[in-house]
C-alpha cells in the first residue's frame, strides 16, 4: 500500500452542521478522479461563531503530486503553494480578487500532500 496521502481542510461560513454535511457530500464527487477520500468529517470551528471546520483525508488514484495539482484545479483558482524543505507540498486558498473556490461557502482551504520520506 502506498503511504503518500493529501489533507484538505476547509473553513465553511453555514448555519448548521447539516449544511456543512451537505457541502461535504457535494465535495467528494470533485475529487473522485483524484483520489478516494478515506476519512471525513465536519464538526464545529471553534475560533469562528457560524463556521465548521471540514476535514478529509485521500488517497491519490495517481502520483501524489498530480493528484494534489488535479484537486487544486477542481476545486478553485488562487491557491498559494509552497513546498515543505522534507519533499512535501502545500496550498493554502483565502478569498481575494483573483480567486474563486467551487463552492461559496467555503472561507478558507489548506491542502498538504503528504509523503513518506
Amino acid at each position: 500500500m502506498d503511504d503518500n496521502r493529501m489533507i484538505l481542510r476547509l473553513h465553511l461560513q453555514v448555519p448548521n452542521a447539516s449544511a456543512a454535511a451537505g457541502v461535504l457530500d457535494a465535495i467528494a464527487p470533485e475529487l473522485a478522479s483524484c483520489g478516494q477520500i478515506i476519512c471525513s468529517s465536519a464538526e464545529k470551528y471553534w475560533e469562528i461563531d457560524g463556521y465548521f471546520a471540514v476535514f478529509l483525508e485521500l488517497e491519490p488514484a495517481d502520483r501524489v503530486l498530480e493528484a494534489f495539482h488535479q484537486v487544486m484545479d477542481a476545486l478553485g483558482t488562487g491557491w498559494d503553494k509552497h513546498h515543505f524543505n522534507d519533499g512535501g507540498d502545500w496550498a493554502v486558498w483565502n478569498p481575494g480578487p483573483c480567486s474563486h473556490f467551487l463552492f461559496s461557502e467555503v472561507r478558507w482551504a489548506n491542502l498538504e500532500c503528504i509523503r513518506p520520506n
